[in-house]
Formats: structure tokens, sequence, C-alpha cells
């Protein structure tokens, strides 16, 4: 490979990923940090390239959507991203029905400020509340 090439190559996480995935055709470790710089592109070479990737996790998790979906079509149960999923009453939904088949009591305050969240959530996971809980929540929806 020539050295204009190679830097191009390195010159952003897209890049990287382009060329980890479209003509190595497999996982480059020489473009990983460059690549793990980015949740969408780390997400992308976890899904399409490596499976999990640990160095790109740290990007990924700080955002629900790439937490979401690095979750669902790479690793399954996702702590390190399960803050941020935290902060959306969507992902965080889908992330419990979906991934965990659980309640997520962290993002439980958000879900509740969501209508429409809250009633699917409570609905969901109606036999993983005390009765207490019960109450409070059909107060919410």
């Amino acid at each position: 490979m020539a050295t204009e090439d190679l830097t191009e190559a390195l010159s952003s996480p897209k890049s990287a990923y382009h060329y980890a995935r479209n003509v190595i055709n497999g996982p480059w470790p020489l473009g990983e940090a460059v690549i793990a710089q980015s949740a969408r592109y780390s997400y992308l070479y976890a899904r399409n390239v490596v499976g999990r990737f640990p160095l790109g996790e740290t990007a990924i998790a700080q955002t629900s959507y790439w937490a979401f979906l690095y979750a669902r079509d790479v690793v399954g149960r996702f702590p390190l991203g399960e803050p941020a999923i935290a902060q959306s009453p969507q992902w965080a939904l889908q992330y419990c029905h979906e991934i965990t088949g659980n309640r997520l009591p962290a993002a439980e305050s958000v879900i509740a400020a969501d209508p429409n969240a809250a009633r699917l959530y409570f609905n969901r996971f109606r036999s993983q509340f005390t009765e207490h809980e019960k109450l409070l929540w059909l107060l919410k929806i």
C-alpha cells in the first residue's frame, strides 16, 4: 500500500472503517484506534467486520442510539451503554423489551415522563412490579 493511501485511510474513522470493510474485507488492527474515535463507525465496524469491538465501546456507550444498536446487533446486554440508553425513553424501552427482558431501573424516571413509553413499559413489565409500584405507575400513565 502506498504511504499516501495509508495516510488517507487513517485520516478519519469513516475512511478507516471503509478501508477495513471494502479494501481489506476484514479486521484492520492498524486502523482500529482511529475507528474507535467514532460511535457510528465503531458500531459499523463491529456489526459488519469484527463482531464485538472493545476498543470502540467507550465511544459507542456515549449515545443511546448507538449503544442500543450495538447491544441489539452485536453483543446483547451492554452494561457500559446502559447509562446512555437510560436517557432515552424510546431506546430504553426497546432495550428492555428486545435485549434484557427485564426492567431497567435507571431509565424508569425518563420512561415515566413519556406517557406512551410509560404505558408500554408498564404493560410489558407489570409482573415485575410490586403492588406498591403498580399503583405508582398507574398514577403516571
